[in-house]
């Protein structure tokens, strides 16, 4: 008995010390994780708007739109290209994008926008941005929309 209690203290003593690091400011003894949040550049329709306007043309540019196809069909910002993210092959498809690209991406609601930002970051894309509310709030703004294959 005495043996289980030892190692039992001694593990919690080594949890209360590194609760006590963290909370002290001591970032060291933190997981790098928790010390670089995801940061996603957030950017308004209008922004993303202008954005395109500025980079018409630009083979380096690229409207992602992470809707199914038949959302994506049926409305979608002018020039966007299409990656489902709800497809199987998802993630395979998006590690296979060229990541000295910079991606304008888009869903919905910016739901699945941002958890696709998350595995773009993770896979090494630098250059990205968010439209915030996606095309929901673009349509609110009166933005242009296509539509059809």
């Amino acid at each position: 008995m005495k043996r289980k209690a030892i190692i039992f203290f001694g593990m919690g003593f080594f949890l209360l010390a590194y609760v006590s690091l963290a909370l002290c400011g001591n970032t060291s003894a933190l997981p790098k994780s928790s010390l670089n949040p995801i940061n996603i550049s957030k950017i308004t329709p209008k922004e993303a708007w202008r954005m395109i306007q500025e980079n018409q043309g630009n083979p380096n540019f690229v409207i992602l739109d992470v809707r199914t196809p038949r959302e994506f069909f049926k409305e979608r910002i002018p020039g966007a290209v299409n990656l489902d993210f709800y497809a199987h092959t998802f993630n395979i498809d998006l590690s296979k994008l060229d990541r000295s690209k910079t991606y304008l991406v888009y869903c919905k609601s910016g739901v699945r926008s941002n958890s696709a930002i998350k595995l773009m970051q993770k896979l090494g894309f630098k250059k990205f941005y968010h439209i915030n509310e996606g095309i929901d709030e673009w349509k609110k703004d009166g933005l242009p929309i296509a539509s059809g294959p």
